[in-house]
């Protein structure tokens, strides 16, 4: 089973993104972005939702870890 910290970091990578990359897309501090990553902290609800919007994923799937490999979207 994967954690919330995992899944956030495959979802990001999924998506073609850098921590700066999402952190600028949901308007937050790249070392924020890591520190969900590392298993440090963990985002709120609120900017979970954010995260999963920028990454095209849904909140259950960043949780559950069912998230699918699309194809890049972008680098950043």
């Amino acid at each position: 089973m994967t954690t919330l910290a995992q899944n956030i970091a495959a979802a990001r990578k999924n998506a073609g993104l850098r921590q700066a990359g999402l952190a600028r897309e949901i308007g937050a501090w790249r070392s924020a972005v890591c520190e969900w990553e590392s298993g440090k902290r963990e985002p709120s609800l609120a900017v979970l939702r954010q995260i999963a919007v920028a990454l095209d994923v849904s909140v259950g799937e960043l949780v559950d870890g069912t998230i699918k490999t699309k194809a890049k979207k972008r680098a950043s």
